[in-house]
C-alpha cells in the first residue's frame, strides 16, 4: 500500500480497520498507524458510518 496516494483525499473507514486497531489486534497496526498520524497531521480525511461507531461498544 502506497500511503501517498491517499494524500488529500477522504477515505471511507470502515468498522474493522478502526476497531482492530484501537485494540490493538491488527497485524496491519504499523500501515493503520502510519494512516492515522497522516490523518492527525492533516493529509487526508477519515469519514465513515454511525454502525462503525456502534459495533464498537457491542
Amino acid at each position: 500500500m502506497v500511503i501517498s496516494t491517499f494524500k488529500g483525499k477522504t477515505l471511507f473507514l470502515g468498522s474493522a480497520p478502526l476497531i482492530y486497531f484501537i485494540d490493538g489486534l491488527s497485524s496491519y497496526q504499523s500501515i493503520l498507524s502510519e494512516l492515522f498520524k497522516l490523518n492527525d497531521t492533516g493529509g487526508f480525511s477519515f469519514i465513515t458510518s454511525t454502525i462503525t461507531c456502534n459495533d464498537r461498544h457491542k
